[in-house]
């Protein structure tokens, strides 16, 4: 496809069998649709019963990326809550399993995955993991609560096919947010899902409080271990403030996989500087001039 990190759809499928089927019509349709439009992404469809069915499909489409060349967008149906997902045989998910699954992906296609969750309450996968590993996908598109199964087979049906028509992801994303004057659909990218787990981390271990907690667990260590005293409060406290911003460039650099593509460290730009000023902003307020709509670099 022209001009896209992806070359082909990978449906997920775990609506249960009772409900209707959407996702299968899905991916009748965009097949209809490649025949009728040249250059238009492949499809593949997948019925996702159990964990194992999920997990095991990841799995393979990493393989797949890193055999054969495939960069998939990876579009997901089942049921959500705020904390996972719950597959059509009833197992469960939480949101930071199925986010360890995506990166396994992810790390594969150079960090170039798309995920689109036609799933409720799929945004709760933006706080279910820390910054301790690869980043999950390159870029999210999911509701920002509950949505019907009406809108879901409008909505991304609207998208879906403005793609492949058009060969345009700006114009698929506005087709997904026609309907409502407030977009009902985060767009989210890596650099935005960084930032945000920066300022989650910076809240809840770097308060005045939380640095006198840690600096007195560490001297508890250090006397324990060496039996002495002579290290005070204050250098800990100073020690711990000295090592954050080197602290914060190994997380962004294993989180950009700037160790296995060292290129990463030019395409993803994500200063400290520029952390800590959205740290500091107010989460509740309107969207950050950081988080600009989806654009391949």
């Amino acid at each position: 496809m022209a001009d896209a990190a992806f070359n082909c759809v990978a449906i997920l499928d775990s609506i249960p069998s009772a409900e209707l089927q959407i996702s299968k019509r899905l991916a009748e349709d965009l097949e209809d649709l490649r025949f009728a439009n040249s250059n238009t992404p492949g499809i593949r469809y997948t019925r996702v019963e159990s964990r194992d069915d999920l997990f095991r499909e990841l799995d393979l489409l990493a393989d797949a990326a890193r055999d054969s060349g495939l960069r998939p967008l990876i579009h997901m149906e089942c049921h959500g809550s705020r904390s996972g997902i719950q597959l059509a045989g009833c197992e469960t998910a939480t949101w930071k399993e199925l986010g360890e699954g995506l990166s396994r992906v992810n790390v594969e296609t150079r960090l170039n995955l798309m995920a689109v969750f036609a799933v409720c309450h799929a945004t709760y996968l933006t706080e279910s993991f820390d910054l301790s590993g690869p980043a999950p996908v390159w870029g999210l598109i999911a509701p920002r609560g509950e949505i019907s199964t009406g809108r879901v087979e409008a909505d991304f049906g609207a998208m879906y096919r403005t793609l492949f028509r058009t060969l345009d992801p700006s114009a698929a994303l506005q087709a997904l947010n026609t309907k409502e004057g407030k977009p009902s659909y985060a767009r989210i990218t890596a650099e935005t899902l960084f930032l945000m787990a920066w300022r989650s981390y910076k809240r809840e271990f770097c308060t005045p409080m939380k640095l006198e907690q840690r600096a007195r667990a560490m001297r508890k260590k250090l006397i324990a271990e060496q039996g002495s005293r002579s290290i005070g409060l204050g250098k800990l406290r100073r020690l711990l403030k000295r090592e954050e911003k080197p602290g914060f460039e190994r997380m962004r650099d294993l989180y950009f996989m700037c160790d296995i593509y060292p290129d990463h460290r030019r395409r993803f730009a994500v200063t400290y500087k520029a952390a800590e000023r959205f740290a500091n902003e107010n989460p509740s307020t309107k969207r950050s001039k950081r988080q600009r709509p989806f654009r391949r670099r």
